[in-house]
């Protein structure tokens, strides 16, 4: 049976609102669970008078709850109020229903649909192919970026940075809904090949050819760097795909920087006149 919340605050239906606050203080006074430690009775009735309350103090809900209970569902069940007894739901049940679905149905009580939760919108994966200088001594690298609203950013490109390594941009995924925050940006790099160099971690690998008679001989050769040239002493007998390290020449990072590589290509001649090769034999 439908609970009669006049009855349980000890007002009549005539009452005004603050004769129904009055009455509920008292009674939330009176059943308070701290004036009845343990008392199951006292707390349901303290209960009892803050759900009868909660719909009495409010002028809609009380203005469709007093619609419900004067018969206004008698319709449902084809015999009034006990038309709900053979279906599993009573009509508190129904009534409750209509104070926390939302008003679902045209006959809620609280016709406000929750907001939604705020969502972080998706992060975005991207490439980018990075010149080897750039990427070897840090800079800018322009890019597009959206596909509706497409538009440039300038990436900071850190010193040193490897192909696979990803550098992030926060803000700048997809957006997010219900007033959320957008995504991230990861860009993962690719560094282009260069004509001269290349690299292993942060030392710099660069080759150079010399003849026959300069790897024999010996001799001076200029070398491109990152930043100049550098003249270099070639030793005698340089041996083909020997190495000579230049320190602190290659890709100069916060941690460390890395060394210069020179490796030396010896050129032969494509062939030999009869008195070179018996040049050749006295020699060896």
């Amino acid at each position: 049976m439908m609970k009669d919340y006049y009855d349980i605050l000890g007002v009549s239906k005539d009452s005004s609102g603050q004769d129904i606050k009055n009455s509920y203080r008292k009674l939330a006074k009176k059943y308070h669970p701290d004036k009845n430690p343990g008392d199951e009775k006292a707390e349901k009735k303290f209960k009892e008078a803050a759900e009868a309350y909660e719909i009495l103090s409010n002028d809609e809900k009380r203005q469709k709850y007093d619609h419900m209970k004067e018969g206004g569902f008698q319709n449902f069940g084809g015999g009034g109020f006990d038309g709900f007894s053979g279906g599993g739901m009573d009509l508190n049940d129904i009534l409750n229903s209509f104070f926390t679905n939302g008003g679902q149905g045209g006959g809620g009580f609280n016709n406000r649909r929750r907001r939604p939760s705020p969502r972080k919108g998706g992060d975005i994966e991207v490439k980018l192919d990075v010149p080897f200088i750039v990427a070897a001594k840090g800079g800018k690298s322009n890019m597009k970026i959206g596909q509706n609203r497409q538009k440039t950013i300038a990436v900071n490109i850190p010193v040193g940075v490897e192909t696979g390594q990803k550098i992030k941009i926060a803000g700048e995924g997809q957006q997010g809904s219900h007033g959320g925050r957008p995504g991230n940006l990861y860009i993962e790099v690719n560094v282009l090949e260069h004509k001269i160099f290349s690299r292993e971690k942060s030392n710099l690998i660069c080759e150079k050819e010399i003849s026959l008679k300069e790897a024999l001989l010996g001799t001076s050769v200029t070398v491109q760097t990152l930043d100049k040239e550098l003249e270099l002493k070639v030793p005698p007998c340089t041996q083909p795909g020997a190495t000579l390290r230049v320190k602190k020449h290659g890709i100069k990072t916060s941690r460390d920087a890395g060394d210069l590589l020179v490796k030396f290509k010896v050129r032969l001649p494509e062939e030999l006149s009869e008195d070179q090769k018996k040049t050749i034999e006295e020699l060896f």
